[in-house]
């Protein structure tokens, strides 16, 4: 944990963040590898530069807003790495909510896996009474009608379904803005 942290995202797009859209402390992710990987960050940045919109690291959160030190959240984030397996995420149909984090995204099936990890990741960091998960890859972040959100999903014909492997749990801060965000740590699963 020596080495400099670099944000892996662009600052594009930030004219839309105001100070109710930012996140606070860190965020427990599942990011796709190899194609599907490529292939939705391709998606995002398409749609970043056509919106004007942040661009970010193809992602399901599987919890986020932790505000324990670094050093709980890392003893926390790999044991709960352990205590799973590898299990696929499905994504398929897409979805929009009226929210800055969820303007547009790709709806992930709660399969038996994925579900049993975020349960645990509730338990370990004593979160069992927080919002209910729904799990989803975001493709976009911003504000934009209902309009124009039906727009951008009526183009995205053939986009729509993927699937991957979780080898890993990645570890993120994710204070302020997606521009400033940076991975912590990598946690690989089993």
């Amino acid at each position: 944990m020596g080495a400099i942290r670099r944000p892996y995202f662009s600052g594009h797009g930030m004219n839309q963040l105001s100070m109710e859209n930012r996140v606070k402390g860190y965020s427990l992710w599942l990011v796709p590898e190899g194609e599907a990987r490529k292939v939705l960050e391709a998606l995002i940045l398409k749609l970043s530069s056509a919106l004007g919109t942040p661009s970010f690291l193809p992602h399901v959160t599987l919890l986020g807003q932790l505000t324990e030190d670094e050093e709980e959240i890392v003893e926390k984030t790999a044991q709960l790495a352990s205590s799973i397996e590898r299990f696929p995420v499905s994504l398929s149909g897409t979805g929009y909510l009226d929210e800055y984090f969820r303007c547009l995204f790709l709806v992930a099936g709660e399969s038996p896996g994925l579900m049993t990890a975020n349960l645990k990741a509730r338990s370990l960091f004593g979160r069992m009474d927080g919002p209910l998960f729904m799990p989803h890859l975001s493709l976009v972040y911003g504000n934009m009608s209902v309009e124009a959100k039906k727009d951008i999903v009526a183009e995205m014909i053939g986009h729509r379904d993927c699937s991957f492997q979780i080898r890993k749990i990645s570890l993120f801060s994710t204070k302020g803005s997606p521009h400033e965000w940076y991975p912590v740590e990598d946690f690989p699963v089993g």
